[in-house]
């Protein structure tokens, strides 16, 4: 039986890392299909890759090995997860990247069954040397339980949560794509709950307007606010860059008021 991998890393796409972990699946699961979900995130951006996953793991069939190797603690002390949730198979550095999936009844394992991985394993390409060998077995139908003890205290990082008071909720940038449009925090059902019929969107104090429709309902070159396909309330730039025309960031303050 072969499955769908998807891999999700920092490494970019300038040097050979991702080819050779694909090399390294299909050399021991060839029939599995292979899923770039990003190479893009931010070196080092648990959080970034949190967001990431968080919001793409359900539109792949369920049985999908979705790999995440946002890795800063390669080679040292930290454990590789594996996890089982939702019908789906996760592996990642026990480093918070699976922050909000180890909620739950479901326990992760520590992936510690050397036979599985490359013959020598580097201290600096785990991605190379435990991912991509340990997703072939998952994806060739390895049994769990063969892949080593649970773990009964994964970390988890804090995820800044918005707060609200009777009218107003206050949260911040978590995510900028490629475009330069800030993902928050702020999702539909927080503005849905909050009540109000016309909502106003402040980055850092300065007006965006009431979420929109679609970024085409403002011209060229004008903010809007939208709901997208996250989920989640953004701040964008008509056929621009937000974080440019706005000098902004993740943390920077958004707040939905009357």
């Amino acid at each position: 039986m072969s499955r769908f991998i998807t891999l999700t890393t920092d490494f970019g796409y300038r040097d050979p890392y991702v080819g050779i972990m694909k090399g390294v699946i299909l050399g021991r699961s060839p029939d599995s299909t292979i899923i770039d979900l990003t190479h893009g995130i931010a070196p080092h951006s648990v959080l970034e890759a949190n967001f990431s996953i968080k919001g793409s793991f359900r539109f792949f069939p369920k049985g999908t090995v979705h790999v995440v190797v946002i890795d800063p603690g390669v080679g040292g002390d930290r454990k590789i997860l594996f996890l089982e949730k939702e019908g789906h198979c996760f592996l990642a550095p026990d480093n918070g990247v699976l922050t909000g999936f180890l909620e739950g009844p479901e326990m992760p394992r520590s992936v510690e069954n050397r036979s599985l991985f490359l013959d020598e394993v580097s201290g600096t390409f785990h991605g190379r040397d435990i991912f991509a060998p340990v997703a072939a077995g998952v994806a060739n139908g390895l049994d769990p339980a063969d892949l080593g003890p649970h773990v009964p205290d994964p970390l988890s990082v804090s995820l800044t949560e918005p707060s609200f008071d009777e009218n107003t909720i206050e949260g911040c940038v978590v995510y900028i794509d490629v475009f330069g449009n800030l993902l928050t925090n702020i999702t539909r059902v927080h503005i849905e709950k909050l009540g109000i019929k016309k909502p106003r969107v402040f980055l850092c104090g300065r007006e965006i307007g009431e979420p929109q429709p679609s970024y085409s309902i403002k011209s060229k070159g004008e903010p809007v606010a939208i709901i997208g396909s996250f989920g989640h309330l953004e701040i964008a730039v008509n056929e621009g860059n937000a974080a440019d025309a706005y000098s902004a960031g993740t943390g920077d303050e958004v707040t939905v008021t009357s």
